[in-house]
């Protein structure tokens, strides 16, 4: 039985390492503009995803071989409304917009 649970645990955490990308083939762009995020339905859920949204931006990353389905978001997660944060003292500090990181 141990050699069993075992077994499926090393066969689980294999199934998730693969399923990880490679931070050795990955390079995190912010974009001032020409980038937006996208919300589409997969298999029922919602996903944020990336979408060029100026011409001479995709065609400049087609160009290198980037298109819309290589991109992803880096910090899905992220909303435009963690951009502002208020410390205790009551002082407002205007945070970087990790929306547009892909």
């Amino acid at each position: 039985m141990k050699k069993f649970l075992l077994f499926l645990s090393l066969l689980f955490l294999s199934i998730i390492g693969y399923a990880q990308s490679n931070p050795d083939e990955e390079i995190l762009v912010f974009f001032n503009s020409g980038v937006s995020q996208v919300e589409k339905s997969f298999n029922g859920k919602k996903v944020k995803t990336a979408k060029i949204t100026k011409d001479k931006l995709m065609k400049s990353l087609s160009e290198i071989g980037i298109t819309n389905t290589l991109m992803e978001i880096a910090i899905p997660m992220f909303n435009k409304a963690d951009t502002l944060k208020v410390l205790e003292n009551g002082q407002r500090i205007k945070q970087l917009d990790m929306t547009k990181t892909i």
